[in-house]
């Protein structure tokens, strides 16, 4: 079923638009209404980023790097499968693995092997970034988000917004609802997170501008107990910031600035601990990486940073982090690292093992690592190629 949705356009709202933006008539006076409703949200949110009386703000984090050896294993794919384009974001839907591509959205279960038991692909519906919430799918097109009601095995649209300069990675989504940053560019350079939830009901009333930065936003994430935390690149520094939704709010509790300039790839979320994976870099030594890096939360304060293993990633911005029922999973060029972590939240092992291609991807379902391989930069190695697309690996072997 195909709901018609007119939502406020990013470009009537902050500057004049440089594409056309269709609107019919007939919406015209929802549409002031909502575009009102909208800009004073913006004005009073703009008033609690900018002087949040319990904010926490602090310069960059003492670092507290771990030593610990690698167990190193050997491990080989217990099935693959072909997926075209360069970078897939694994997510899922109850049992089944949902890998978007550039040829449409692959839906595969595995037997309880590990072997692809099932495999569909949704043709019509090309995307390298997909988020699950529910029964609803949302896909991260070039300029807007379009949502879908599936079912495991049909995808049918139920609406979509309006068109925005929308930044193509930052893409989350927790407790419903989906979050997605657009960009400013005709004044100065702006950043914006908007938030959509109760999507198959009411799309235009959902919709609601949460925050807002004069940073470069690289990343974001939403975290299961109603936090999100934005990860923005300054011209000399790397700025995270803690919000919390409070009264339908987001406020900001708590920012690090990083003194080093580090682009902030993936972030995942466990046990109250941010970890945030940092680089890339095509050239070893080209960018300040810190690697992978966590922060605590508690007491809603980003702090005691630790450093868990510095790495070069040749990778481009999406999913090399995955949490496991034991602890965190890395995907760093053509090794993955599991981070095996105990329930005082100490890293007490790390197994590591070479695989077949560089890891483009890594997810964890059940007792099993799900990863996409593609061939590593050019300008990483001299033009190595090897085994791509999907491949699935035991997580009992890397223990």
């Amino acid at each position: 079923m195909l709901l018609n949705v007119t939502t406020t356009p990013f470009n009537l709202m902050f500057a004049p638009s440089r594409h056309p933006t269709i609107c019919s008539n007939e919406n015209n006076g929802n549409l002031h209404t909502m575009r009102y409703q909208t800009l004073c949200f913006f004005g009073a949110f703009s008033i609690l980023i900018s002087g949040c009386g319990g904010e926490k703000i602090s310069g960059e984090v003492e670092n507290q790097p771990i030593s610990i050896d690698e167990t190193v294993v050997t491990i080989e794919a217990i099935d693959s499968m072909w997926v075209s384009g360069p970078q897939n974001v694994i997510t899922s839907w109850n049992e089944q693995i949902l890998i978007p591509s550039a040829t449409g959205l692959l839906a595969i279960n595995l037997d309880e092997n590990g072997f692809v038991d099932r495999n569909h692909l949704f043709v019509e519906n090309p995307s390298f970034l997909f988020e699950v919430q529910n029964n609803t799918l949302a896909a991260h097109e070039t300029n807007k988000v379009i949502f879908y009601s599936y079912d495991g095995i049909e995808l049918n649209e139920l609406s979509r917004t309006d068109e925005q300069s929308m930044r193509q990675v930052p893409f989350t989504s927790e407790n419903g609802c989906f979050y997605w940053v657009a960009t400013n560019y005709e004044t100065s350079f702006s950043s914006f997170v908007w938030e959509a939830c109760n999507v198959a009901d009411e799309l235009n009333s959902s919709i609601k501008l949460i925050a807002r930065t004069d940073t470069f936003i690289t990343n974001i994430i939403a975290l299961p107990d109603n936090r999100l935390i934005i990860a923005g690149k300054g011209d000399e520094n790397t700025i995270l910031s803690l919000y919390k939704k409070q009264d339908d709010i987001y406020r900001r509790l708590s920012t690090v600035n990083e003194s080093k300039t580090w682009f902030v790839l993936d972030m995942e979320y466990r046990d109250n601990y941010i970890y945030v994976d940092s680089g890339p870099s095509d050239t070893p030594g080209g960018f300040e990486a810190e690697g992978l890096v966590r922060y605590s939360l508690a007491d809603d304060t980003l702090a005691n940073k630790t450093i868990i293993s510095s790495i070069i990633a040749d990778n481009a911005q999406y999913d090399h982090i995955a949490v496991s029922p034991h602890g965190i999973i890395l995907g760093n060029d053509k090794k993955i690292l599991h981070f095996i972590i105990n329930s005082q939240g100490e890293v007490e092992k790390i197994v590591s093992a070479e695989v077949e291609n560089s890891v483009a991807s890594v997810f964890v379902q059940g007792d099993f690592i799900i990863t996409v391989l593609r061939d590593p930069p050019s300008s990483f190695n001299s033009g190595q190629t090897g085994p791509r697309g999907v491949h699935i690996y035991s997580l009992n072997s890397m223990m």
